[in-house]
């Protein structure tokens, strides 16, 4: 993990943690589950979105890929169950699942300065449009700032929304999320 997280990537680390060790990595969650995902299928073609994270898409199809039976939610979160992963399994998955992530989380760590440039752009852009939904959304830092910070505490529109521990109800989550997307959720991938 890199800095700090956005809210998105806190929901989807959140949901891929196995529900009986969950006691024991509280301190490393941010977020509780929301709801029960649905299932995604994953026979979709490539290059359709599954959710509204290309980066939770990406991930999940590789975790699928390396034989684990979990669910994608609309909104990125990938979880698995004691069902679906026995106790046993447990470490296998965890591990898997880390790989999976970490493909993500590096290409993250090598976003250039111009890339961060773009995703500061798309930030005050979300803040824009969570601004326009009628939420208080703190000031942003400056451009120089951002790129400064960006591996060490990155700043996000949805934070600096107070957006944070399920701080919505689901349906209102759900009109925020699809209304103004987590520029993060598209970071990292392929």
């Amino acid at each position: 993990m890199i800095g700090t997280e956005s809210v998105w990537q806190a929901r989807v680390r959140q949901r891929s943690v196995f529900p009986p060790l969950a006691v024991g990595m509280v301190a490393l969650l941010t977020l509780a589950a929301c709801t029960s995902p649905a299932r995604v299928d994953e026979t979709q073609a490539t290059g359709e979105a599954m959710s509204v994270s290309p980066a939770a898409d990406q991930v999940f199809k590789c975790i699928t890929e390396k034989g684990w039976e979990v669910s994608l939610s609309w909104d990125g979160g990938i979880e698995a169950s004691s069902d679906s992963v026995p106790q046993a399994q447990y470490d296998q998955y965890r591990a898997d699942s880390d790989a999976c992530w970490a493909v993500v989380d590096d290409k993250i760590r090598n976003m250039s300065p111009d890339q961060i440039r773009a995703a500061y752009t798309q930030e005050l852009a979300t803040r824009e449009c969570l601004t326009g939904l009628g939420y208080d959304v703190a000031e942003p830092p400056s451009e120089q700032a951002f790129l400064d910070d960006f591996f060490i505490d990155r700043w996000s529109a949805y934070l600096a929304a107070g957006f944070g521990n399920g701080s919505l109800p689901d349906d209102e989550w759900r009109t925020v999320v699809q209304s103004c997307p987590q520029p993060s959720g598209g970071w990292g991938v392929d």
